[in-house]
C-alpha cells in the first residue's frame, strides 16, 4: 500500500498517520527503530483527492468508452519506493537539527518474534502508478 502523507487530520482519528508518528517521535527525542528492508510508495493526500475528483467528473466518459485500459485496478503511489527509515530520515533532516533518534532495523530479522497469526506482509509493496497517470494526465 501507499503511505499517504498530508497535514494532521481535522477530526480525531483512531490512528495517526505514519508521518505524524515519525514527527512526534522525533520532536519528543524518542529513539525509534524504522524498517530498512520494507518498501512502500508515498503519495500526498491532496493528490489522492485530485484523482478521486477526476474520477467523479469523468466517470460517465470512462464508462462509455468501455476500453479495457480504462478499467481494472489503478495504483496510486509516488514515482519512487522508499523504506520507512528513509522517510524518517527525510523528516528528521527537514524538521530537526540531527538524526540521532532515527535507527534502522531489518524487518526480516524480527519476523520470527511476531505473534502467531499475524498476517505476513511482503517486503516490497511499492507500486507503479503509470496506468493511472496515463489515464488522468
Amino acid at each position: 500500500s501507499s503511505i499517504i502523507l498530508g497535514p494532521i487530520t481535522p477530526h480525531a482519528c483512531r490512528k495517526q498517520t505514519f508521518l505524524q508518528f515519525v514527527f512526534d517521535r522525533l520532536q519528543n527525542k524518542c529513539p525509534t527503530q524504522f524498517y530498512s528492508d520494507e518498501w512502500r510508495s508515498v503519495v500526498f493526500v491532496k493528490d489522492v483527492c485530485k484523482v478521486i475528483e477526476w474520477y467523479v467528473r469523468n466517470a460517465n466518459k470512462q464508462i462509455s468508452t468501455n476500453s479495457s485500459d480504462k478499467a481494472g485496478v489503478f495504483n496510486m503511489g509516488g514515482p519512487q519506493r522508499v523504506s520507512r527509515v528513509e522517510l524518517a530520515m527525510e523528516v528528521a533532516s527537514s524538521c530537526f537539527p540531527d538524526m540521532e533518534n532515527v535507527h534502522d532495523v531489518v524487518m526480516s530479522a524480527t519476523r520470527a518474534s511476531l505473534p502467531a497469526g499475524d498476517t505476513p506482509v511482503p517486503p516490497d509493496i511499492s507500486m507503479s502508478s503509470d496506468k493511472l497517470e496515463q489515464l488522468t494526465g
